[in-house]
């Protein structure tokens, strides 16, 4: 795992422990739109939790973690890096609480995790990976430069499609 630890005025944002793992499920299950932002019909288990984490703790490309404001766990982010022709940051999943919504929480997350990558890990190009009928997570990548570059049919087990939103930095 990449090990990651971004301090904020606000927030916190650095990798999820075994022991958190409640608490992400509770993050992710707590709303209806948050669980179908992952492309999923119904809550996921912590079996399903637990699969995510460890394949995330054996792959040293990948993240998996925690914003917390006051230790409190708010949001996740998921992701890995790709090292195509350019170092690519992929930015499988990102959840924000509903009370933190709409108040540019997302976008001063996403601007840090860039950030981050730039500096210690040198990538350029960031993607994103948007469930096809998430017509909020367009709006938010759009919002914060991504430009959609194609779409991917049938990708999820549920025969949901996924967008593939892109960020190059010069």
């Amino acid at each position: 795992m990449i090990p990651i630890k971004i301090i904020k005025n606000d927030y916190v944002i650095r990798n999820i422990k075994l022991e958190e793992l409640n608490e992400a499920l509770n993050c992710i299950n707590r709303s209806e739109e948050s669980y179908k932002t992952l492309g999923r019909d119904n809550y996921l288990t912590f079996d399903d939790i637990m699969q995510r984490y460890l394949e995330t703790l054996t792959n040293s490309l990948e993240f998996f973690c925690g914003v917390y404001i006051e230790e409190k766990l708010i949001g996740i982010i998921k992701g890995r890096i790709e090292n195509n022709i350019q170092k690519e940051l992929w930015l499988m999943s990102i959840i924000v609480l509903e009370k933190y919504r709409m108040k540019g929480f997302g976008t001063s997350i996403i601007k840090d995790i860039e950030e981050f990558f730039i500096k210690n890990y040198s990538v350029k190009v960031f993607c994103a990976l948007v469930v096809d009928d998430n017509i909020s997570g367009k709006y938010f990548w759009n919002k914060n430069d991504y430009k959609m570059v194609r779409t991917i049919k049938g990708m999820i087990s549920n025969d949901k499609n996924m967008t593939i939103y892109k960020k190059q930095i010069e």
